[in-house]
């Protein structure tokens, strides 16, 4: 297994730290072997994706793990002086790695593999550009307004979407890193998250771009939740977000942690030791 460390620069200037993974089967495999991105979940780093990306570039894929902007190598962190919105990521750093990636790897299908608030943006991209994206893979991507967790705990997530949103605010980032987060988020990030998560509406800041968009995703989309997932990615709550992709053909696994070969999964659980999963995500791939 080889990986290559390489940096792509967005239009606005900013670059991008990503790693591509590629093996024997990989380079000499088929054309048709797809070309698999990955996104993160909120402020987690790449390097946790190493693992999985080279599971998969194992099985003839070619993959690449992101460090989306102020995310791991990525830098710099989010401050009080450095901040941008989710817009930010579907406008500049989604568009700039895919294209980046298509031209290193011309003629593979592009998917689009993304976990939590990566496959939220990944579902929208892949929206807002359809023709652009083959396949996606949502891993433990829920739709996040309070709703879809039931009394009282709905109550209790309405309650800590307003409380990130006003520490952001107060901070001028949101200090992830103090409250058990891998890392610092960017003030607009957080309460473009929490106003998704107390509306239900995916409004993005700036652009005025929406979850109209999760409804123009024609490629096929493989999403996959875990039952011991009860607090980021509910069962509803993640069938809510495959529900708005109403042009798409959705394959929904919602597995046990032994289905995989794990006494526990959780939210995370699945990017280390778990290759029963990434070989099951192997097969998807080829027969989608």
């Amino acid at each position: 297994m080889r990986s290559t460390n390489h940096t792509v620069e967005t239009a606005d200037g900013w670059s991008l730290a990503v790693t591509a993974f590629e093996s024997a089967e990989s380079a000499i495999s088929e054309i048709t072997k797809p070309l698999v991105l990955f996104f993160p979940a909120m402020g987690t780093s790449a390097r946790n994706y190493s693992e999985a990306a080279a599971a998969l570039a194992a099985g003839g894929c070619a993959a690449v793990t992101v460090d989306p902007r102020g995310v791991g190598q990525s830098g710099p962190a989010p401050s009080r002086h450095n901040d941008y919105g989710i817009d930010a990521f579907l406008e500049q750093d989604w568009p700039a790695v895919t294209a980046w990636a298509r031209q290193r790897y011309p003629g593979r299908p592009l998917v689009l593999l993304g976990h939590s608030l990566g496959g939220m943006i990944s579902a929208l991209y892949a929206g807002l550009t359809p023709d652009r994206v083959d396949g996606l893979v949502l891993l433990t991507t829920p739709h996040v307004h309070y709703r879809h967790w039931p009394a009282p705990v709905g109550w209790m997530v309405w309650c800590h979407f307003v409380a990130y949103a006003a520490l952001a605010r107060l901070m001028g980032y949101f200090p992830g890193q103090r409250l058990g987060w891998s890392s610092p988020v960017a003030r607009q990030v957080v309460i473009d998250w929490a106003r998704w998560g107390t509306s239900g509406r995916y409004q993005c800041q700036s652009s005025g771009k929406n979850d109209q968009l999760l409804a123009r995703v024609a490629a096929p989309v493989l999403s996959i939740s875990f039952s011991d997932d009860r607090n980021f990615g509910l069962r509803g709550a993640v069938d809510g977000f495959c529900e708005r992709l109403e042009s798409a053909e959705v394959s929904r696994w919602h597995l046990n942690p032994d289905e995989v070969g794990r006494e526990r999964v959780g939210h995370f659980g699945h990017l280390r030791d778990c290759p029963q999963l990434w070989q099951r995500i192997l097969e998807w791939l080829e027969h989608s």
